[in-house]
């Protein structure tokens, strides 16, 4: 049975967990569920701000976040939560 990292469309093999990134940095790993659940929000968000995350493509088990569309991608969706 093939594994799935991120995005089912990107067979990996045994790949358990994604690694998000910012440079040499890894900010989180979540298990394969909770990372696929976390970019579904994502996407969410960035349709309803009109705003990118910074959050890079799910690359084999990486993704690379860019700091300075992950700072404002943060903190438009506080000031929206805020409303």
């Amino acid at each position: 049975m093939a594994h799935y990292a991120g995005r089912c469309d990107q067979p990996e093999e045994a790949a358990l967990s994604q690694y998000f990134d910012m440079g040499d940095q890894t900010l989180w790993n979540p298990s394969n569920g909770a990372s696929r659940l976390f970019i579904s929000q994502v996407s969410l968000y960035e349709a309803e701000l009109g705003l990118p995350s910074g959050i890079g493509p799910v690359k084999a088990d990486e993704c690379q976040i860019e700091p300075t569309k992950f700072k404002a991608f943060v903190d438009a969706l506080l000031a929206w939560h805020r409303e």
